[in-house]
């Protein structure tokens, strides 16, 4: 909990008067980390900016990943044109071999993302001891949709 009190004089005065009507109010009562009103702005400013460049940095790592996850796919699936090759030789229809080609991935891809909602739901409940908001789970399930739309991309494209 943060309060702010108006001061007359310097804050480091009033400190010591705060912690003996604290005292006889609730003796278990801890004051700590009082400081000036301008600094605890600055911490605030401090907070914002360190938000803004995780966000940048999370966006960086989404982006380099599902680049990596297209160009390995892609890469993957265009080793295989020769089975492809046989197998519409055979006679397989064109569902049956995109569902062939697809469906390892696919799976592949769908473990990782619940592997990453696991451990994301597991830090909240754990860790931040709250249930992630309406914000918070709609981009987790947009990291999850876009690399699965990555995903089926690069199958199917080559």
């Amino acid at each position: 909990m943060h309060i702010a009190l108006p001061a007359a004089g310097p804050p480091e005065g009033l400190v010591n008067r705060l912690r003996v009507i604290a005292g006889r109010v609730e003796p278990s009562l801890r004051l700590y980390d009082v400081k000036p009103l301008d600094q605890v702005g600055a911490v605030a400013i401090e907070a914002d900016y360190f938000s803004r460049l995780l966000t940048v940095l999370s966006g960086l790592a989404l982006l380099l990943s599902l680049i990596a996850i297209s160009s390995v796919l892609a890469f993957t699936v265009s080793q295989r044109t020769r089975e492809i090759g046989t197998r519409v030789a055979l006679g397989a229809g064109r569902m049956r071999i995109v569902t062939a080609v697809v469906r390892r991935p696919l799976g592949q891809i769908a473990l990782g993302i619940a592997a990453g909602a696991a451990l994301v739901v597991f830090l909240f409940v754990g860790v931040f001891q709250a249930a992630p908001t309406v914000i918070e789970a709609a981009v987790i399930a947009s990291y999850g949709a876009a690399m699965l739309l990555v995903c089926l991309s690069a199958c199917v494209v080559p």
